[in-house]
């Protein structure tokens, strides 16, 4: 199998977060042996940070020597900037952020928002309220 050296990195569509961490993360580093099947190896390695909605790797050039220059693709999740709890008469906003555990600046993921749904509606539940509805608003 091929092996190409890395000549360069170029890191695409990150927001907040910075590149030097998705570098490390991915495990990629200048002059740096891979094959195309290290490449899927890259991906998990930045899946398991789970800030992303997408990730990519791209091979933007392949030189006569096998030299790559590679591009990482990212889209991060959204973080929670700010949220609140409506009609919640039977449970106050303390017992609701225990069960949730969110706070300003976590990345929210769609299965971070039906844990959190879920988690509610068990709660109330317990309280004796099985009709009650969530109901989550991005």
């Amino acid at each position: 199998m091929a092996r190409f050296t890395v000549r360069s990195i170029a890191i695409k569509g990150n927001v907040r977060t910075d590149e030097s961490t998705i570098r490390v993360n991915s495990g990629l580093f200048i002059g740096k042996q891979i094959t195309v099947n290290d490449l899927s190896e890259i991906v998990k390695n930045l899946w398991q940070l789970k800030q992303w909605k997408q990730v990519q790797v791209d091979i933007a050039e392949v030189t006569s020597d096998n030299e790559i220059d590679v591009l990482l693709v990212v889209e991060e999740y959204p973080r929670l900037y700010n949220f609140e709890y409506k009609g919640n008469d039977e449970l106050d906003k303390e017992e609701l952020d225990k069960i949730n555990n969110f706070y300003r600046g976590k990345v929210i993921t769609p299965y971070e928002l039906f844990i959190a749904k879920r988690n509610l509606e068990a709660a109330y539940s317990k309280e004796g309220y099985l009709l009650a509805k969530v109901t989550i608003d991005t």
